[in-house]
């Protein structure tokens, strides 16, 4: 692999992480009131 595919492949890694955490961190907590599970297994869903 080339170091600007590695390069790529962390930068689009860390991109979707970023978009994840963004879109489901804000209602995370709502989400656990709503099913009543605990914030661990939310993050685990989620990921």
């Amino acid at each position: 692999m080339t170091v600007g595919r590695a390069r790529a492949t962390v930068f689009l890694i860390g991109l979707g992480a970023t978009w994840n955490a963004g879109n489901v961190g804000p209602l995370v907590t709502e989400i656990a009131a709503e099913f009543d599970v605990g914030l661990g297994e939310v993050g685990l869903m989620s990921g």
